[in-house]
C-alpha cells in the first residue's frame, strides 16, 4: 500500500471515529435528560374523532404516572406530534406533580391522507423524545371514495330474489 493510500485510509477512519464518537455523545445527552424523569409506573393514551371522515377534529388524550414528582429546575414539554405537517404543540408541565392528563385538540386537514399517526412524548431540555413517555395514536380522515382510491359498484340482476330472515337482533341470514 502506498504512502498516499495509508494517509487516505488514516482520515477515513479518523473522521469515521469523530462520526461514531458525535453521534454516541448526542445520543447518551438524550439518555442523560430522559435519566432526569422518574420512573414511569402507567402510560395511555386515548383518542376522540368527531368523525371518521373529512373533515375530522379529534381530542387526544395523554396520560401519564411516575412513581415520584418530577424534579423542578428541568423544562419537563409533553409533545404532540400531530404527523400531517402543522407545527407540533408542545405543553410546558409543571414540575413537582405525579400525575399528568393533558387533552389538546386538533383539526386535520380537509384535503387529507386516509390517517394520521399523532406521537405524543415527554421531551426533557428540549433534547427529544423520552421513549419511555411516548404514545401513538392513529386518527382516520377518511375524505372519499373518489380520492382514496376506493370504488364500490353492486350489479344486481332483474331476476334476482332472496328473502332475508332476522336470526337475532342485528344478524341475518339470506337464501338465494
Amino acid at each position: 500500500m502506498s504512502k498516499g493510500a495509508k494517509l487516505h485510509a488514516l482520515k477515513f477512519y479518523f473522521c469515521s471515529f469523530i462520526i461514531f464518537v458525535s453521534g454516541f455523545l448526542a445520543s447518551s445527552d438524550i439518555f442523560a435528560q430522559c435519566s432526569l424523569l422518574p420512573p414511569v409506573v402507567s402510560i395511555g393514551s386515548d383518542k376522540f374523532p368527531n368523525s371518521l371522515c373529512s373533515p375530522v377534529t379529534a381530542d387526544l388524550n395523554y396520560r401519564i404516572t411516575f412513581a415520584s414528582p418530577t424534579v423542578a429546575g428541568n423544562n419537563h414539554v409533553l409533545i404532540f406530534d400531530w404527523g400531517d405537517g402543522t407545527p407540533v404543540t408542545s405543553v410546558n408541565l409543571t414540575a413537582g406533580l405525579t400525575t399528568y392528563n393533558i387533552t389538546r385538540t386538533h383539526p386535520f386537514p380537509a384535503n387529507s391522507d386516509c390517517e394520521y399517526r399523532v406521537q405524543m412524548y415527554i421531551s426533557v431540555n428540549s433534547m427529544g423524545a423520552c421513549g419511555t413517555t411516548r404514545q401513538q395514536q392513529v386518527v382516520s380522515t377518511w375524505r372519499t371514495d373518489a380520492f382514496n382510491g376506493g370504488r364500490c359498484s353492486t350489479t344486481i340482476p332483474h331476476n334476482w330474489n332472496h328473502r332475508a330472515y332476522r336470526l337475532s337482533r342485528g344478524q341475518y341470514q339470506c337464501d338465494f
